[in-house]
């Protein structure tokens, strides 16, 4: 079985990238590493899920009139954080993983009715080419979709600050929305997953393929903003 949690903290594996795809949009794999325990795998895999919603929460809104997958995002997004939170002081913290499971479901059900992102298409494409686990990747990328979303969906991503359970009482928008970021970094450094795609041995020259490959993908012609291979280039350099 793939070695997610390995990726996750940078561990080079010795398997294809096609090995990686068996774990599907929204697949798990639960099986520990040897040399990571049980319990540390639960909270890097409800950081997967952090991950996962993350998309489809910096996305516009939901046309239906009452905003179903932006609901049930949101909801995932709450259980997750305050999961995740628990099982870092305590991962065998019975309650906090049962929140972190809850919130999987909503975010698996929110993802299948919303519209994937950039952050997805490159995750996706990377993975597709080198032995690097999606789920590392949109980790990875995620706090860099939240600053490029800033600038166009400001009010999205300062709604996540409250989500992740920060106090945004007496914060602008941009202040909150640096919060939001702020507090998914600080996570991933926790748990010390790598902060940039250099980590993974990646070659910068060598991602203009998987930039083109994320462009190509279908999904890419409904972003509210169009993105051409420069541009998704410059996201890829940006997060390298």
């Amino acid at each position: 079985m793939p070695d997610l949690i390995g990726g996750l903290t940078g561990k080079r594996k010795s398997r294809p990238a096609e090995s990686e795809k068996r774990l599907g949009v929204v697949g798990r794999d639960v099986e520990p590493s040897r040399d990571l325990s049980r319990r540390r795998g639960q909270v890097q895999l409800d950081l997967v899920d952090v991950a996962s919603a993350g998309p489809g929460l910096l996305q516009p809104a939901g046309g239906g009139p009452d905003r179903r997958e932006d609901l049930l995002l949101e909801k995932a997004a709450t259980s997750l954080a305050s999961a995740l939170n628990g099982l870092i002081a305590r991962p065998d913290d019975p309650t906090a993983r049962a929140e972190g499971w809850k919130g999987a479901f909503l975010s698996a059900l929110g993802q299948g009715m919303s519209a994937p992102g950039l952050g997805t298409a490159v995750a996706l494409a990377i993975n597709a080419r080198w032995p690097v686990p999606k789920a590392a990747i949109a980790a990875i990328l995620l706090p860099y979709s939240m600053e490029v979303a800033s600038k166009s969906r400001l009010e999205k991503v300062a709604t996540l600050a409250g989500l992740f359970g920060e106090d945004i009482a007496e914060s602008s928008p941009q202040e909150a929305a640096a919060k939001a970021v702020e507090w998914l970094r600080t996570r991933l450094g926790l748990l010390k997953v790598p902060s940039r795609l250099k980590d993974f041995d990646l070659v910068l020259d060598r991602l203009v393929e998987s930039a083109r490959d994320a462009r190509e993908l279908d999904f890419m012609n409904y972003l509210p903003r169009a993105a051409s291979v420069d541009d998704v280039f410059d996201f890829v350099k940006t997060a390298f």
